[in-house]
């Protein structure tokens, strides 16, 4: 008997014990993308309407994570001792999930204190950030985040000299179509136009470092990639094979994931094909820009992994611009 099973309307249902009713429904896109998101360490985007599984399906990233290395978790130990207020839960082998929302402190996301003390984007190194309504953050917040997602470090400065904190973590920026906070508000969901175009601006300077996006409330049909008839423990196996096959492909070069990747339409891969030939060719005609040719070139590569082929191939491709929210 199947644990799980692909329904009428392409929702996939996961049976997850840590779960109040033993089950998790969303798209299957979703479920693909977190599957993804965990296999290649995709920065990972959720959009979806009050009420959707936007919360689930991030914990279920960490959740579905490989184990740290030795020398990750030597690093993630010793971030975590400059934090004596913080309460190390659980053991060092498995990525932390750390999650802040819209009315968390720039000093405790960032970091501060003197001495310096790190923050989230700190503590989630070498494991999972969930940032929640990303759009509602205070600007210049936002703009330090998107400069330590970028140089993969954030520089404290004070009297006593500077320091700087690692923040090589993954990200899953949630949010809601218009920035609602209904929930939280206890009113019904009247932003004003300009409220949504801030909101939607913010939301936009982070979730373009995102490979992977998915809309919870207008997910199109796509291949179910073998997560359907699976549980969280079946979902685990699966992403830690395609992990193993990841660094198998990527043997010799500096990286270990997916995400790392940089797709240079100048010097192909070892593992090029027709299909990323002819999305080289869309790139050459303007139809998609070097940002979404990278991020696509990055998924296929990691639906490659999942299935077990050597070289990306068109449905890999057109399924990585679905993730990425383009046609290609």
């Amino acid at each position: 008997m199947l644990l799980t099973e692909p329904r009428h309307d392409d929702h996939v249902t996961v049976a997850a014990p840590d779960r109040l009713n033993g089950q998790l429904t969303a798209p299957t896109l979703a479920w693909l993308g977190v599957v993804v998101a965990a296999v290649g360490g995709h920065h990972l985007a959720l959009t979806g309407r009050i009420g959707t599984v936007r919360g689930p399906l991030a914990d279920a990233v960490a959740s579905l994570a490989t184990t740290l290395s030795r020398r990750e978790t030597e690093r993630v130990a010793a971030i975590w001792r400059h934090r004596p207020d913080q309460l190390w839960l659980g053991g060092l082998g498995r990525p932390r999930l750390v999650r802040r929302d819209h009315t968390a402190r720039p000093g405790d996301l960032l970091g501060c204190g003197d001495p310096h003390r790190p923050g989230a984007i700190s503590l989630a190194d070498a494991g999972v950030l969930v940032l929640d309504q990303v759009g509602w953050y205070d600007p210049q917040t936002v703009i330090a985040l998107a400069a330590a997602i970028t140089a993969g470090g954030i520089t404290h400065h004070s009297q006593a000299g500077s320091h700087t904190w690692p923040t090589r973590f993954q990200a899953v920026f949630t949010s809601t179509p218009c920035g609602c906070l209904a929930h939280v508000l206890d009113r019904p969901c009247r932003p004003s136009e300009a409220e949504q175009l801030t909101y939607r601006a913010q939301t936009a300077v982070l979730t373009r470092f995102a490979d992977v996006r998915v809309d919870l409330d207008a997910a199109p049909l796509c291949p179910h990639y073998g997560i359907a008839g699976k549980d969280m423990a079946g979902l685990r196996r699966l992403v830690a094979a395609a992990a193993w096959r990841a660094r198998t492909r990527m043997n010799g070069l500096p990286f270990r994931r997916a995400a790392e990747l940089r797709h240079d339409p100048q010097n192909p891969p070892r593992w090029d094909g027709p299909a990323l030939q002819r999305l080289r060719r869309r790139l050459a005609r303007d139809r998609i820009t070097v940002e979404q040719y990278t991020a696509v070139a990055r998924v296929a590569v990691t639906l490659a992994d999942i299935v077990g082929r050597p070289v990306p191939d068109l449905t890999d491709v057109r399924t990585a611009a679905l993730l990425h929210g383009i046609t290609a």
